[in-house]
């Protein structure tokens, strides 16, 4: 277990904050609001990311009612840029206001918590100053409906074809971003009073061990509680790194399961490619590294949800085992095929014997995803 995060512990004299995150604009307002109505003396922000405008714009309001209106040009409509330009600079303002203890800061719908996590732990204003002095992320939040939960973790519109894109070349499936925002929730609040079994199975499969599931939006009213809390960065962050995947401990449930497919040797590129449809496509949820005997050197994240799959290089291994590590989360007939997938793909140890001078410095297949590798990629 990592050591605690600083950022994790209210610093005196900071404001706290605590991120809604979620797929749909007016199921985040209401639970902004009812966080708000927990604590008297909080402020929601609601953010709004216009690609087009190249703009951030917000909406400050307090039980008072609207308390500012206002937007910023950023270099560049992502994320990233508007949460260095725009976004954690106006936070700070905000706080240094005094006048409220809290801000809910609602994120544009389809936006990813990590980023503004991050920023809230780590980064620092132009003038020098730490975000962390000043601010103290509490929880994070994410909004679902029942229909999102099996249905969309496993549905896999793109979000610009349902309208929810953040920049103009914004590719991610709509369960995409769902589970990712799922699984660095500390509070999952699901809109409807009751889930189904399979639903509720998959939830317990996709979020952190400590985290919790609210029933019922309308009624949602555990501010005071979730600022208590306290998020802690390295942890949250850990949970999501590729190279360290691991199940939750879910037991199987609604005939659902999670797979831990996992072997110090490589994938055959080869065999990769022909089973890549049979591991990463259809209804499930897979997530992992994964390192290739010409590329030993290089951890290689595997993200699939939404019926899309994602593969990309992530850089070395740091201090985690170079290994081949899935964590497949899907029904009980999917299961079968996915680990025999993985086991066919995998590299027998007779091939192990003959991989070095088979495959470095020799093309792969996998050069669109990876780029160019030689021999100077020998761990």
């Amino acid at each position: 277990m990592p050591a605690p995060d600083p950022a994790a512990m209210h610093r005196p004299g900071t404001t706290d904050v605590l991120v809604v995150a979620g797929l749909d604009a007016t199921d985040q307002a209401v639970a902004a609001m009812g966080l708000q109505c927990d604590l008297p003396d909080a402020a929601v922000v609601r953010l709004v990311v216009d690609a087009a405008a190249g703009q951030v714009r917000w909406a400050v309001s307090d039980l008072t009612g609207t308390v500012e209106e206002d937007g910023q040009d950023v270099e560049h409509p992502c994320l990233s840029c508007a949460m260095r330009e725009a976004i954690l600079p106006t936070l700070v303002r905000l706080a240094g206001t005094g006048r409220w203890g809290t801000l809910v800061v609602s994120l544009p719908p389809s936006a990813e918590p990590l980023p503004i996590a991050l920023g809230l732990a780590r980064a620092h204003l132009a003038d020098g100053r730490r975000v962390a002095d000043l601010l103290t992320l509490r929880s994070v939040i994410t909004v679902v409906s029942c229909d999102d939960v099996c249905g969309g973790v496993f549905d896999d519109p793109l979000l610009e074809e349902l309208g929810l894109a953040m920049v103009e070349d914004d590719r991610r499936s709509y369960g995409e971003v769902l589970v990712n925002q799922i699984e660095l929730a500390d509070a999952v609040v699901v809109v409807q009073d009751t889930l189904d079994e399979s639903d509720s199975a998959l939830l317990d499969h996709l979020r952190r061990p400590d985290s919790r599931v609210y029933l019922g939006l309308s009624s949602f009213s555990a501010g005071a509680q979730l600022s208590a809390r306290g998020f802690d960065v390295q942890v949250a962050q850990g949970f999501v790194d590729p190279r360290r995947r691991r199940p939750t401990g879910a037991e199987p449930a609604g005939g659902l399961q999670t797979l831990r497919l996992r072997t110090w040797r490589p994938f055959h590129p080869g065999r990769l490619q022909q089973r890549l449809e049979d591991l990463g496509s259809g209804e499930l949820r897979g997530r992992g590294a994964f390192w290739l005997p010409g590329r030993p050197g290089t951890a290689i994240a595997w993200e699939a949800s939404g019926g899309q799959l994602s593969i990309g290089s992530i850089g070395g291994w740091d201090d985690a085992d170079r290994m081949t590590n899935l964590v497949v989360t899907t029904d009980d007939e999917t299961a079968v095929v996915v680990r025999e997938a993985f086991e066919d793909a995998v590299m027998t140890e007779a091939e192990m014997l003959t991989a070095r001078d088979r495959w470095l410095g020799r093309r792969d297949g996998f050069e669109d995803w990876l780029g160019e590798e030689g021999a100077s990629d020998v761990a």
